[in-house]
């Protein structure tokens, strides 16, 4: 797939604040960096890690919305 076939948005399982109900919403697609590949997920696997995240634990951003997978 070349980039100008890439979609701009992606969806994603997301809190957009601690503590309150994940939903399907959609986010930007990021470009990748240098030296970095872009892989299209069929299926991606939430554990309880990924639900601490959305909770305020395990936090890999400090801006919402917190996906997780």
């Amino acid at each position: 797939m070349d980039s100008g076939s890439l979609p701009k948005t992606y969806k994603a399982l997301a809190a957009k604040e601690d503590n309150t109900p994940r939903r399907l919403i959609e986010l930007p697609l990021p470009k990748p960096g240098q030296n970095q590949i872009l892989l299209k997920m069929a299926f991606v696997p939430i554990n309880q890690t990924d639900l601490l995240c959305c909770n305020g634990f395990y936090r890999f951003t400090d801006k919402p919305p917190y996906p997780v997978g």
